[in-house]
């Protein structure tokens, strides 16, 4: 990892454009992989969160996946950015190597254990071949009856894969485009999306609606806004490089602003409940405001000063393990409550210890391996890490 050890008053430097890796981006990714697992507590494990505790919060945790589509977004500009620096080099190539040894091993790994362990019965059923086949290709999460056949939160791969065959093509032209013309395109291409899914579950009742809404409003047009907001984000960083946009007067008011945006969106959420993927204001206006609480969170972190130094590899191994949190959790809470009469603060704390220590074990003998491998170079260096490679 290439990191900037200058050091100013006990702190690491705020790493620049070029240094390689943006710490806070790994704090946002632990952040939402632990929202999501602590989401499926509730909705899987029956865990009692009042709204109004220090958790209530968590009953919205599934938005940590909005997040992971903003950072993804963000990550992707910084990193292609990069790659296409030497044109001659084929950055295609290596874009898509890189993000296949970071997606698919650990994604097909949890596929077969959960498998194997936690739902062996669906190699019996008569659409198995389609089922696995459909999960290798990445095009599971098109079809309603696959979506979350193999571990529910899986879904969210295919859109990440669909994203990174979409950025192959038009990556020339998002990082060329202006930040605004790259969100005016996105949301365009939403609204429209999301007018087809109002227009589809407007006619059922709004228990029935909510699974074809989540389901056809979480395809990648209908998310892009998502991406592209984490993507805009990024590109504004590069527009904005003189000292006085990172005073702490202007972060203040970022993190206000964030704070306000996440607010509004939590309200929104809380008076819609399940209208948010039925309803227009919920398909559109709520999630417009998903969306800028996201991209305000990325901008914020991309622009906030290192941590001390100290806390630099805690928040480092938290982003290591993020991706292991989010495939792993779900299995495991489903065979936790297989367990009789297992108490909700046992389960919580089982859960938490069992993902943790799949997610180290992921990271140390698969996933670091394979990002290892490649990122090295044809002369068999390894080139610095790009952020959130």
């Amino acid at each position: 990892m290439s990191e900037a050890d200058a050091e100013s008053g006990g702190r690491v430097a705020r790493p620049s454009p070029d240094a390689g890796h943006y710490l806070w981006l790994d704090a946002l990714r632990a952040f939402a992989a632990l929202s999501v697992l602590g989401y499926h507590l509730i909705v899987m494990g029956g865990v009692d969160l009042p709204l109004t505790s220090p958790w209530g919060w968590l009953h919205f945790g599934f938005l940590g996946v909005d997040l992971f589509f903003a950072l993804s977004g963000a990550v992707m500009v910084i990193s292609t950015r990069r790659l296409m620096v030497n044109p001659a080099a084929g950055w295609r190539k290596t874009f898509l190597r890189r993000r296949l040894a970071r997606i698919v091993p650990l994604y097909f790994a949890s596929c077969v254990l959960f498998l194997l362990v936690v739902e062996p019965f669906r190699l019996q059923q008569d659409d198995t071949l389609w089922n696995l086949v459909s999960h290798a290709l990445f095009v599971h999460n098109l079809f309603p009856a696959l979506h979350g056949a193999l571990n529910g939160p899986s879904w969210s791969l295919g859109v990440e894969m669909q994203f990174y065959a979409l950025l192959l093509l038009i990556a020339p032209w998002a990082l060329r485009v202006s930040p605004a013309w790259l969100l005016i395109s996105a949301t365009l291409v939403s609204l429209a999306w999301r007018l087809l899914t109002f227009s589809a579950v407007a006619p059922m009742d709004e228990a029935q609606g909510a699974g074809h809404g989540f389901f056809l409003a979480t395809q990648l047009p209908g998310v892009l806004l998502g991406f592209a907001g984490g993507a805009a984000a990024a590109r504004l960083l590069e527009a904005r490089r003189d000292a006085a946009s990172h005073r702490p007067r202007s972060l203040a008011s970022i993190l206000v602003l964030t704070l306000l945006a996440w607010i509004a969106a939590g309200a929104a959420l809380l008076h819609l409940q399940a209208g948010y993927w039925t309803r227009l204001a919920g398909l559109l206006g709520a999630y417009a405001a998903v969306c800028l609480a996201t991209s305000m969170s990325i901008w914020l972190a991309l622009r906030l000063p290192a941590p001390p130094r100290s806390l630099a590899p805690l928040i480092r191994g938290a982003g290591n393990l993020s991706y292991g949190i989010y495939l792993w959790h779900a299995g495991v809470i489903l065979l936790l409550l297989r367990l009789p009469e297992l108490p909700k603060p046992a389960l919580v704390l089982a859960c938490l210890g069992m993902t943790l220590a799949l997610s180290w074990t992921g990271w140390r003998l698969l996933e670091r391996p394979c990002l290892r491998w490649a990122r090295r170079r044809p002369t068999g260096t390894v080139a610095p890490r790009q952020a959130g490679a």
